[in-house]
């Protein structure tokens, strides 16, 4: 999703619930960098345009489950690690816009359209929180690639496929913020 007052675009790895063929529940936790996204939305009085993602490029999974810094773009993230990994190549990351009524989303989520959602498993191997209202998203339009990278945390005690994962990036990020500083 794109933050309506500073124009640069978050892409979280955040859980969905699918309730019907039209509308998917989203749950983000607070003081993530969508849910401050969504919520700058909603205190507008709009629906927050968002995208939602399966079978994409696995350095999207693993930069959107990785904490950065508000206002940095996974996509930039994710494209720079990618390059740093296959030097030479002009383009690290293909992206393809969404088309949908006059915006770049697949559905819209607002304030006034929850549903009960939950549990969600956490990659930890609990499931928290119970049920809970989380707005709903409609969907627009689905596009689909045929071959899809599926990629998923599933909710196992550690250690785990995402556990792992998460400790290489964290190291990497850790390695790059000491090389910086000499």
């Amino acid at each position: 999703m794109r933050d309506p007052e500073e124009n640069w675009v978050n892409c979280g790895t955040y859980r969905v619930m699918v309730h019907d063929a039209k509308r998917v529940g989203v749950w983000m936790s607070p003081g993530k960098h969508g849910r401050q996204i969504r919520e700058k939305y909603f205190k507008q009085g709009k629906p927050c345009p968002v995208l939602v993602s399966c079978g994409h490029d696995p350095m999207l999974f693993l930069a959107g489950g990785n904490e950065l810094r508000f206002g940095l773009s996974e996509y930039d993230y994710a494209a720079a690690s990618r390059r740093t990994v296959r030097r030479g190549r002009e383009r690290a990351l293909w992206l393809t816009h969404a088309r949908s009524r006059g915006d770049r989303s697949r559905g819209r989520d607002g304030p006034r359209r929850c549903r009960a959602g939950g549990p969600f498993g956490e990659f930890t191997g609990y499931y928290a929180g119970g049920k809970s209202e989380q707005p709903v998203i409609r969907v627009q339009r689905i596009y689909h690639r045929d071959d899809p990278i599926l990629t998923m945390a599933t909710p196992m005690r550690p250690p785990s496929d995402f556990s792992y994962s998460k400790c290489v990036m964290k190291a990497g990020m850790i390695w790059t913020r000491s090389s910086a500083r000499g």
